[in-house]
């Protein structure tokens, strides 16, 4: 795709830009002798994809949910979120199931907005036949606004979108979990107020409400990465305090003061259990990260060198780790460091920007802060989260979420002990995280 498909306006309409399509599966309780399952939305079909240019789809959605050990017959329960193509495009699937949508949904593309090419171009015909059958057919539950589907699971009707596009909220083991669906399609669009093209209400998009939240604009709740872990018992408590990520260094045979001996790495990586694991690779060989990978199994695979890889390299590589994201360190040196980090927002699902010693040129487990400004400017010229390291701790964290408006904060020497820097003082770790997320609030 192109980058004009994904923005309302744009300086750079002819950039390519990628975007993927999803659907959920809600599973729980987990401990229950036959957890109940809810699918959200049901994709789109085959001939759906290929009428449409750039559209791939690598997996139907009947593959993938029995691939997840989930038997269709026995979903009892689907939420169209929307009825756009690549929402509701397999509504066929579910024999059993019934279906919930909103009022202001089925209004939408049955009304008279479909006599406008621009509002139906993304809604199939057969899509909605499909609905409506099943509206005859006793299975279509309809909603108008809040609606608790299952115990805890709630539809929050938000539009924008659509008129009737809905969000579900969901509890976990790790906390809420809002599914937005395209309430909004990239973080790049909340973060520049700069809505996905196709839109039922531009007002109501820039202010649209998450439940329980405020608006998705407002909020802008900062993630939190501690980098640094070297013993089970730091890293069960770290993750006890709710940092978001923990980041992990495992001996690579590169000299580094943080890194650990591959037994203790996987003890590490299995007591994590609410936050997201972040492997650190020191190589530039994608044998060698590729081993790191295969043997924590994190979710986000962080590459400290990446400036010094080719484009071509990251690419070949994220696919090769496919189904982990890509966490790529830019060094915020100058100005040049915006041409880099562009380049490399393209292979990967996070930058960390983080300071270059102005001695040794090491980067990475400095102390020592950069030009913040160098980094609001990047946060806002590129399209993927940007996290912030380099010299962090609870007396700046604040202050650098207020300048740089970062998606996420990192912090390892300046919350560790001063007594072992390959320890992690807790106060300080639960300091950092309150500050930050309080910062990003304001």
């Amino acid at each position: 795709m192109r980058r004009r498909e994904n923005f309302i306006a744009t300086d750079e309409p002819d950039a390519m830009m990628s975007i993927d399509y999803f659907v959920w599966a809600i599973r729980g309780p987990l401990d229950a002798a036959a957890p109940q399952v809810i699918v959200v939305d049901t994709g789109m079909g085959i001939d759906a994809a290929s009428r449409r240019p750039g559209r791939r789809l690598l997996t139907p959605v009947d593959q993938a949910l029995v691939q997840a050990g989930i038997d269709l017959p026995d979903v009892r329960d689907v939420v169209i979120t929307h009825m756009h193509y690549d929402h509701a495009g397999r509504l066929d699937l579910f024999p059993n199931a019934t279906f919930h949508i909103q009022d202001s949904e089925m209004a939408f593309c049955t009304g008279r907005s479909m006599c406008h090419d621009v509002l139906r171009r993304a809604i199939d015909a057969d899509d909605v036949v499909a609905a409506v059958r099943h509206v005859h057919g006793g299975r279509m539950r309809f909603h108008d606004g809040l609606a608790e589907i299952a115990p805890g699971i709630t539809v929050h009707h938000v539009g924008g979108h659509t008129d009737g596009l809905q969000v579900v909220r969901v509890p976990t083991q790790r906390g809420w979990v809002v599914l937005a669906s395209d309430a909004t399609h990239l973080w790049a669009n909340v973060r520049t107020r700069n809505p996905f093209p196709i839109v039922a209400d531009v007002t109501r998009i820039l202010g649209m409400p998450v439940p329980g939240l405020g608006s998705l604009r407002e909020h802008g709740d900062v993630l939190t990465q501690i980098y640094g872990l070297t013993t089970v018992s730091d890293a069960a408590a770290v993750d006890r305090l709710g940092a978001d990520h923990v980041g992990l260094v495992v001996d690579e045979g590169i000299e580094t003061w943080d890194s650990v001996d591959e037994p203790t790495a996987i003890a590490i990586a299995r007591t994590i259990q609410r936050s997201r694991l972040v492997a650190l690779s020191l190589s530039m060989a994608p044998e060698r990260i590729a081993a790191t990978a295969a043997l924590l199994q994190p979710e986000i695979v962080h590459l400290a060198r990446a400036a010094e890889v080719p484009s071509s390299v990251l690419a070949r590589l994220r696919d090769e780790l496919a189904g982990r994201q890509l966490m790529l360190t830019v060094p915020v040196t100058g100005e040049e460091a915006i041409t880099q980090a562009r380049r490399l927002a393209s292979v990967g699902d996070y930058l960390l920007l983080d300071t270059s010693h102005p001695a040794t040129g090491i980067v990475g487990a400095t102390g020592i802060t950069h030009d913040w400004h160098v980094s609001a400017r990047i946060a806002a010229a590129v399209e993927c989260p940007v996290v912030l390291a380099g010299g962090l701790g609870p007396d700046n964290v604040a202050e650098a979420v207020r300048c740089v408006r970062p998606a996420g904060v990192d912090s390892e020497t300046r919350t560790s002990r001063g007594d072992d820097r390959r320890r992690k003082d807790l106060a300080k770790v639960e300091t950092f995280i309150a500050r930050a997320k309080v910062a990003s609030a304001l």
